[in-house]
């Protein structure tokens, strides 16, 4: 080979990982009409079909035709098998996943012909990538595998990366994320060692998609952060859209809308103008979904109507059947039932037109609910095993955890509650396995209501714990406080960059201008020694004059952009200030009117603590007829739906602590019901036996409530004790809560049954536990509501815990109980105010101790 043509090879190699952009093509024509070999020239054609494949079939065609003829000729089959490589993915890409696959599977013959390693190895991942396409998982992964174990044995790093990246999409979609993050973080850490940005960026952004996922909102922002990072200095326009879109996607699941909203009209901006139809159709769906979510239901319409007029100007059936879907459930909730059956139908039709199994499968999900909200139970059913059996066909787990989930809650509404145990049973355990916390949410409630209605209130009672921790965990303060910080941080990261972009211009044109100052120096100097030389002395002079004003004309061109740019921030910022001022003074209108209704309100509830605290026991009364004791009472509201009873008769001292439904006005409306209610249980009918005052408070509730007809199910949790002075007994019976004793240094707790008061409905009875206890010893018994070990605070931002709440009253129990009142309140305080952070209180905080 001669030496040009060596030279024209190695730069022609040099193109082969540049974007497809006009300059890289005319640099490959020009190269393929260089002096280089026939099969170099294969390889030319081939790189020029790769570059046009995502935008013009005829000319990929074309070149791809040239490759093979002359491939043919010379031999070369290396160049045949990566000809056909070309052309079955435009297949692919199109949509045409049958003829697809033929090609790919005649690429790969070509190659195990040709022992042409790396071309056997790029035709299975084009299968492995139709595979995954048409939803068969298990087929994807096989050949992925194969593709994989071929690029490790050839050291192919750039293709290994890509394969990792690839199984962790597979497993992202079968819905096993563990197996996803593990294969992202191979191709991570594999592509951080090749310097390989673009592929780095997509790595980030994959890992982001699976913890958002997972609800893990702070570590999903993490990743997409730094995948804009990536794409912004790899200037990778299309990517940093994507960017944009998956971060407004976690602000959306937060309720974060304003924010959401900014992200994606942003990354629809991107979009647009780069051409990118097929993204801006995506992003019209997401700003619909936005709107959707806040009941906007018109604005979403038109979004979502927007999206589906550019997926049909493109022909994209895939997105037609997803913009049918969304216009179906949007049409549900607005009640529009037949609008929504027909485009929900037109989804499923599409969809099973091109071999969408997930998307059937999704669209049998969206009949299932029509049919729910139509309260057609049968048919929702028929249509959710329809769904079902699809999902376990393709092993998609995550979505098949909510087909098992919604088909419970189904049983559930028809009264088949133990079939809506099995299925309930089975989605919430795959959704603990995929980590998906709405699906254990939506699983945990109705799997809670499935026990009660089976009368199994231990189980119910677990799963309204999960229910409530799954609920904290998805909008949990602390990690939204985590997000904001993350996000303030990368503001400000960005100001900092550009100032100092900014500032680096501005010295490299004063440098520029140094650098020309000394070069007249020069010239100068060189023009007195070298007098006798003067023409080419003037020569040089000029041309080196010429350089120099070039550089300092460039510098100050620059310096001139950047003066412009500053400029126009400066005006943006003007209109910004103007918009701000106006803004400022429509919201202090807003805020005066809100601060006179604000005002009038809190009268109002003031007025009622004032009530509250009247149908309270009498401080100095329990003082002067108690033993020894202490009330430890902090409403989340001004009023508080905690309340505590006390009431003497004969030797028998009754006390009660009682944990209402709700905080606030509704839960102190309870509370009165309760003090009214045990007022005429225990005041006029003179029945002292806790157990029979809970039954009695439990049918009055009934009555007041008239919970039967109306189905309200607000209700209380509990605590009555009844201390014989006489007998030296203690008697106690709950409803939820326990009663805690320490009696010689050791702690002990009694549980309370298993039910709330005005729990049950359709007349059933409920019947309490009575306990008695020998208090003829010393002893401190403690009665209290779940607010203090449930308040969220500490290093970690978690619950106080009933484990460490126990704890603490077994260390104070001996103490005088003002000193074990003041313990208690500062641990609390303690606890909600760690290291400088205030936590806010959650529920109200009733705790009341006895001295005997």
């Amino acid at each position: 080979m001669k030496f040009t043509g060596v030279f024209a090879y190695f730069w022609f190699i040099s193109f082969i990982t540049l974007a497809q952009n006009s300059q890289t093509v005319d640099s490959l024509q020009k190269i393929i009409k260089s002096n280089i070999s026939d099969r170099q020239k294969v390889d030319g054609y081939n790189l020029l079909a790769k570059e046009y494949r995502r935008s013009d079939s005829s000319l990929v065609a074309s070149y791809t035709n040239k490759a093979k003829r002359l491939a043919k000729q010379v031999n070369y089959l290396a160049g045949v098998s990566d000809a056909w490589n070309n052309i079955a993915w435009v297949m692919m890409d199109k949509g045409h996943y049958a003829q697809a696959l033929e090609l790919y599977n005649r690429s790969l013959q070509i190659a195990q012909q040709g022992k042409y390693q790396k071309g056997e190895a790029n035709a299975l991942k084009g299968m492995a990538v139709v595979y995954r396409r048409k939803d068969d998982y298990t087929k994807a992964l096989e050949i992925a595998q194969q593709a994989l174990k071929i690029f490790l044995q050839i050291k192919k790093e750039t293709e290994i990366a890509s394969s990792y990246n690839h199984l962790g999409v597979i497993y992202r979609k079968q819905g096993d994320y563990a197996k996803a993050l593990s294969m992202y973080q191979k191709s991570l850490t594999l592509r951080q060692k090749l310097g390989n940005n673009r592929g780095v960026a997509s790595s980030y952004n994959n890992m982001g998609i699976v913890y958002t996922k997972q609800g893990r909102y702070f570590e999903a922002l993490k990743m997409h952060e730094a995948s804009v990072k990536f794409r912004e200095k790899a200037k990778n326009r299309k990517g940093l859209a994507g960017s944009y879109n998956n971060i407004g996607m976690i602000y959306r699941k937060i309720g974060n809308y304003s924010k959401a909203l900014m992200m994606y009209q942003r990354s629809l901006k991107i979009k647009e103008s780069i051409g990118d139809k097929r993204g801006a159709a995506k992003s019209y769906n997401n700003i619909g979904a936005i709107y959707d979510d806040q009941n906007m239901y018109p604005q979403a319409l038109k979004m979502y109507e927007r999206s589906l007029a550019i997926k049909k100007q493109l022909r994209d059936k895939r997105g037609v059947g997803n913009s049918y879907y969304n216009m179906g459930r949007l049409y549900r909730l607005q009640g529009k039932y037949s609008l929504s059956l027909t485009m929900l139908e037109q989804s499923l039709k599409i969809r099973q037109q091109i071999g969408d199994k997930s998307g059937v499968a999704h669209s049998y999900l969206g009949l299932g609910n029509w049919a729910l909200a139509q309260k057609k139970a049968d048919s929702a059913i028929a249509y959710f095993e329809k769904s079902l059996i699809l999902l376990r066909e393709i092993g998609q787990k995550d979505r098949l955890a909510q087909a098992l989930v919604s088909l419970g809650t189904a049983y559930y509404l028809q009264k088949d509650y133990a079939k809506a145990q099995a299925y309930l049973e089975k989605g919430g355990q795959g959704a603990q396995n995929t980590g998906n916390p709405y699906t254990i949410r939506d699983g945990a409630e109705y799997l809670a209501k499935t026990y009660r209605a089976l009368g199994q209130p231990d189980k119910a009672y677990e799963q309204l714990e999960l229910f409530k921790q799954m609920a904290d965990s998805i909008l949990s303060e602390k990690n939204i406080r985590q997000i904001t910080q993350l996000e303030e941080r990368f503001a400000a990261q960005k100001r900092e960059d550009s100032l100092l972009a900014a500032q680096n211009k501005k010295e490299l044109a004063l440098n520029a201008k140094i650098q020309t100052e000394k070069a007249n120096q020069r010239t100068a100097i060189i023009g007195a020694v070298l007098l006798g030389a003067l023409l080419f002395v003037l020569g040089i002079f000029y041309r080196s004059k010429q350089r120099s004003n070039f550089q300092l004309n460039t510098a100050n061109q620059e310096l001139n952009l950047v003066n412009e740019e500053l400029k126009n921030y400066n005006e943006e910022l003007q209109i910004a200030n103007e918009y701000t001022q106006q803004a400022n003074t429509k919201i202090s209108l807003i805020n005066r009117e809100l601060k006179e209704q604000k005002d009038q309100i809190v009268d109002s509830i003031n007025y009622a603590e004032r009530i509250q605290k009247a149908i309270l026991p009498l401080e100095e009364r329990m003082k002067n007829v108690l033993p020894p004791h202490f009330v430890l009472y902090r409403p989340r509201d001004i009023v508080s739906g905690d309340f505590y009873w006390f009431e003497e008769l004969g030797n028998k001292q009754i006390f009660v602590v009682a944990d209402c439904t709700g905080h606030g006005v509704p839960g102190a409306f309870m509370t009165m019901l309760g003090t009214q209610a045990l007022n005429n249980i225990v005041a006029q009918n003179k029945i002292s036996a806790p157990e029979q005052i809970l039954y009695h408070l439990d049918q009055a509730l009934h009555k007041l409530l008239q919970s039967d007809t109306t189905r309200v199910e607000d209700g209380m949790d509990v605590v009555i004790c009844v201390l014989d002075k006489a007998e030296k007994m203690l008697y106690y019976a709950g409803a939820m809560h326990p009663l805690v004793l320490v009696q010689n240094g050791h702690l002990s707790e009694i549980k309370g049954d298993r039910y709330s008061i005005n729990t049950y409905q359709n007349g059933t009875s409920m019947h309490f536990t009575k306990h008695s206890i020998d208090v003829s010893q010393p002893t401190t018994f403690y009665m209290y509501s779940d607010g203090y070990q449930d308040q969220f605070g500490g290093e970690k931002g978690k619950k106080f815990m009933k484990t460490a709440f126990q704890s603490l009253l077994a260390q104070i129990a001996q103490k005088p109980v003002k000193e074990q009142k003041q313990i208690l309140e500062s641990a609390l305080d303690n606890w909600m105010n760690y290291d400088g952070t205030q936590t806010k209180q959650i529920d109200d905080i009733l705790v009341v101790g006895v001295q005997l």
